[in-house]
């Protein structure tokens, strides 16, 4: 059961009746096997959806990156997919490959095992078919990351090349300024020292003239954050804050916001007069994952230049990434 991976056929044929974008319409004379037939491709569609998103935003990569993305923002707004979702799934796509996938699991199993390399990715999604349908994307979400730690990633072994632009979101140790909702913070993924993220030689990685964004919180804004930026080769400039609607329990206060810090060298403005709220409100989701918006802000105020995000849960279009949840840079 657990080598059940996908086979080529077309599943959108079915035995009669007229299928449209708001209707299905079968005919009087389908038998009750025949409607059984339907009802099985149709769940099939539904499961495979994804997937076909995926290949067709892969498939079209070989066009204008700018081009794509006007034609998926138009169809957004003609009701369909968002931009977001179609980068989504041609990032899963395009690491896993079409013949590797499992029929049995659903997509969204898929996504959590994306950034492994493919014998990991194999065993990981055999692990989840031997358990299924006992085993949630929770679960296999868990079992990723206990197979992430075996192999975790060297911080020195940064990617070579030059970029403009900078995203991190650094795993701050908090060590005893942990909020006090947050549990064990390696149930989430590993720490690492401060002095550890300073040897980071990101100063080696950026142009002369470059913008960092940095995420932090109140409980290491300083001294810790700031002497990152000194050690990366950023001036701090200014922040945005998120506030994440929910509260998490401090030691303070009830802590319900983080901080986005921006940081330049040399000279390196937006290239935009786009002004952008310094406080957003968008409700928090799964530990430690920022909201999408904020890559839409250094997007629209950087449209140029080279970008890398450091510590990244996975690939994005347009974007170089490098972190232990993606296999390497890209």
């Amino acid at each position: 059961m657990g080598k059940q991976v996908a086979t080529r056929s077309n599943i959108l044929q079915l035995p009669g009746g007229e299928l449209s974008p708001t209707s299905l319409i079968l005919p009087e004379s389908l038998s009750l096997p025949e409607w059984q037939e339907v009802g099985e491709k149709l769940i099939k569609c539904e499961s495979g959806i994804m997937w076909w998103i995926g290949d067709w935003w892969a498939f079209g990569e070989k066009h204008e990156y700018g081009e794509r993305k006007a034609f998926a923002e138009a169809l957004e707004k003609a009701g369909g997919f968002s931009f977001q979702t179609c980068v989504a799934a041609g990032w899963v796509s395009r690491q896993i490959e079409s013949m590797r996938r499992r029929i049995l699991l659903p997509w969204s199993f898929h996504r959590e095992v994306a950034s492994l390399s493919p014998p990991a990715q194999d065993a990981a999604l055999s692990w989840a078919a031997d358990l299924w349908p006992n085993v949630t994307v929770r679960d296999l979400r868990g079992h990723v990351r206990k197979l992430k730690r075996k192999g975790q990633f060297d911080p020195s072994e940064l990617p070579g090349g030059k970029w403009r632009v900078f995203y991190a979101d650094p795993p701050w140790d908090y060590g005893n300024e942990r909020p006090l909702s947050a549990g064990d913070q390696d149930d989430h993924y590993p720490a690492m020292p401060t002095d550890k993220i300073c040897e980071m030689a990101v100063a080696d990685l950026a142009l002369p003239d470059a913008v960092l964004f940095l995420w932090c919180t109140s409980a290491i804004l300083s001294p810790d954050a700031f002497q990152v930026l000194e050690a990366w080769g950023f001036e701090y400039k200014t922040t945005f804050i998120w506030d994440k609607i929910k509260h998490n329990m401090g030691h303070y206060n009830s802590v319900r916001h983080e901080i986005l810090l921006v940081a330049t060298r040399g000279s390196c403005t937006p290239d935009q007069r786009t002004l952008f709220d310094s406080v957003i409100s968008i409700e928090r989701t799964e530990h430690s994952r920022k909201p999408e918006f904020f890559y839409q802000v250094i997007e629209t105020l950087y449209p140029f230049g080279k970008r890398l995000e450091l510590f990244a849960r996975e690939r994005r279009d347009g974007w170089d990434t490098w972190g232990n949840e993606v296999d390497v840079a890209a």
